[in-house]
């Protein structure tokens, strides 16, 4: 699935982070590794309207750049790996979308500029956008070492939209051995709510579990470590995060442009607001499918009950 993993660089070592777990997914995965650079024009250049100046200093740029690219590749050829490399113009994302279509990349690893503090708000501008704008799995990773998940959560909330996360989810999880925790948020009425909201959320409550647990039992079939969780709050992103926070969860996965309305949670604002406030690496996918339908799933799961394990 993993056949040619883009990752751009832009000359810090907060980028260069990226490197090591690439290198890992395509050894695992006999994939190839596309390295890009986006050149940055220098601010004082363009504001001086000197044109001499501006294509010289465009000129540095690009050859630091190669420079910095053939290092990286020369690393990672030595590990065996096939690497290529190119070079982009334009802003940022723009580059680096035009070399995901030129390459045909099934995957982008890229460092987040994600901060400190309460909020941890702010990706970074060119993460955000490609957040928003690329159709194939990124892999966000934040500052620090890198390890091998032992678990990796993946956020469904009954759509098909959702669903798509789980093929790169459950690929990335073979590869590495991981174990899966699948999670779908019940959204709890407001305690002000009629009795006819509590019979509302019975009936949800039962079909939720019905579909997380089918899904598990698919995935342990296949000899994955199952666990499922159907937790019925207020706020679906806080659950995530809290999920996201334990020992044994070391990568989140969910897709990022939900169906809208009370029971399509994942996407949308609560995705973002997950994506946003993270501490851990973030498989993130904007997901093809149009429309608003419910999966297969989900549909069935509200009119069959699922039998066996529902840990």
């Amino acid at each position: 699935m993993f056949d040619t993993i883009l990752v751009p660089l832009d000359g810090s070592d907060l980028a260069a982070g990226a490197l090591e777990p690439a290198a890992e997914i395509a050894s695992l995965a006999s994939g190839r590794i596309h390295l890009v650079r986006v050149p940055d024009l220098p601010v004082h250049a363009i504001l001086d309207q000197l044109p001499g100046d501006i294509a010289r200093e465009t000129e540095a740029a690009r050859t630091e750049a190669e420079a910095s690219l053939a290092e990286a590749a020369r690393l990672l050829t030595a590990r065996g790996l096939a690497v290529s490399t190119s070079i982009e113009e334009g802003p940022p994302a723009h580059g680096i979308a035009r070399a995901v279509a030129d390459t045909g990349a099934t995957l982008v690893v890229l460092t987040s500029h994600g901060r400190g503090a309460v909020a941890r708000a702010w990706l970074g501008s060119t993460a955000d956008r490609l957040i928003r704008t690329l159709d194939v799995p990124m892999l966000l990773l934040r500052k620090g070492e890198w390890r091998k998940p032992k678990r990796v959560l993946i956020g469904l909330d009954g759509s098909e939209r959702a669903e798509e996360i789980l093929a790169p989810a459950i690929e990335l999880a073979r590869l590495w051995e991981s174990g899966l925790l699948l999670v779908h948020v019940v959204p709890a009425p407001s305690p002000k709510s009629t009795g006819e909201a509590g019979t509302w959320l019975q009936h949800q409550s039962l079909v939720a579990h019905r579909y997380i647990h089918s899904l598990a039992l698919k995935y342990r079939a296949q000899g994955f470590d199952v666990h499922a969780q159907v937790p019925v709050r207020w706020d679906p992103a806080q659950v995530l995060q809290e999920l996201a926070a334990t020992d044994d969860v070391e990568l989140l996965a969910l897709a990022t442009r939900g169906l809208g309305g009370a029971d399509r949670l994942l996407l949308g604002s609560v995705a973002d607001k997950v994506i946003r406030g993270a501490e851990l690496p973030t498989l993130v996918f904007r997901p093809r499918t149009e429309g608003s339908s419910t999966s297969r799933a989900f549909r069935e799961a509200a009119v069959t009950p699922v039998r066996g394990d529902e840990s």
